[in-house]
């Protein structure tokens, strides 16, 4: 009931955040939606964009690239309807239901259509090095604009490290998700026993405060400034889990990966790493030393991994603007004109 106006709503209409749509009719003002994990099904409904299930894979259920057999085609068809049929029968109206009970204004339009009017969506794809896929003018890729021009400094012990490393430092992060004092003891060790056979150096971020046997090539930290570890000279190897936000880092950066994902989108990124040769991917539920050993070296010393990898990096930074003044841009397009429906 509050007299307050707005211009603009900036929302991320992904599940379960859709009734915050209602807020474009209670202020009549636009909607901007910012979709963290890049274009998916839902998006491409409330875009109006084409859903082609045949090439385009759903980045949040089997990890499929888009060279697909006819079986995978089938089961990447079948995911996409159910979650359709999830999304409209059993979702949707979960948050028209919120809508009604809190909002409690008879003229505000079906959550269906207040989703259908959103006026642009930012998507945190990299254009450049995705699938090739179509993309209606209101859906615009700004993947890659976290990273800034200017790279925070590296705490000073951490920039020592890796200056110090001129045989070479792999990063070693699986993310914050998934916190590495719940991994089995078998996996630490395992990791610990082929960090101690690298004449690299290691940097592992990670949350453990006590590591036992813990070789001197390796250094713990509980938290570095990513992209700039990324980016430095030294850093030859990125251990990932494979989160999105890491891929463009990494991309950036031009250097190689070996991937353990989890689950939800890493699947999917790290399958891409593998369709663009950058990068080698491992189960992380059935990893073995040798087999972790096997992947750092053969990442580490094959050369077409470093020669992709840099060439990655050149098409990702080769944009007419960068992806945060096109997000600046078409978030004032819409300030400007308001109504968007000729981009859909």
């Amino acid at each position: 009931k509050s007299n307050t106006t707005f211009d603009l709503v900036f929302m991320e209409a992904m599940i379960p955040m859709e009734s915050m749509a209602v807020f474009s009719h209670k202020f009549k003002a636009p909607i901007v939606n910012f979709q963290g994990i890049g274009d998916w099904i839902t998006v491409d409904w409330m875009s109006g964009n084409s859903l082609s299930v045949a090439h385009i894979p759903d980045r949040l259920s089997f990890g499929f690239t888009n060279k697909m057999s006819f079986m995978e085609r089938f089961r990447n068809a079948v995911s996409t309807m159910l979650t359709l049929l999830y999304y409209h029968t059993i979702h949707l109206p979960k948050h028209q239901a919120l809508i009604r009970k809190y909002y409690q204004d008879p003229t505000t339009p079906h959550i269906s259509e207040l989703l259908a009017n959103i006026a642009i969506t930012l998507t945190n794809d990299i254009q450049a090095v995705g699938y090739p896929r179509p993309f209606t003018p209101n859906i615009i890729p700004i993947g890659g604009a976290h990273i800034s021009t200017h790279m925070t400094p590296m705490p000073e012990d951490v920039r020592k490290f890796m200056d110090d490393g001129q045989k070479g430092v792999i990063f070693f992060s699986l993310g914050t998700v998934v916190p590495s004092h719940i991994f089995p003891r078998e996996y630490i060790a395992a990791f610990v026993n082929t960090f101690k056979k690298l004449p690299v150096k290691v940097l592992w971020k990670t949350d453990l405060k006590n590591v036992p046997d813990l070789p001197e090539n390796v250094k713990i930290a509980k938290w570095v400034p990513q992209p700039s570890v990324l980016a430095h000279p030294n850093c030859r190897l990125f251990v990932t889990h494979g989160g999105l936000m890491s891929q463009h880092e990494v991309f950036h950066a031009g250097v190689p990966v070996v991937a353990l994902p989890f689950f939800a989108d890493q699947m999917y990124n790290v399958g891409f790493y593998e369709h663009l040769g950058v990068g080698i991917k491992l189960d992380f539920w059935t990893i073995s030393e040798d087999s972790f050993y096997k992947a750092i070296t053969t990442a580490l010393h094959d050369k077409r991994y470093k020669e992709n990898a840099e060439k990655i990096s050149r098409l990702v930074r080769d944009q007419p603007m960068s992806p945060m003044d096109s997000a600046v841009f078409w978030v004032e397009y819409v300030l400007r004109h308001r109504d968007s429906q000729h981009l859909r």
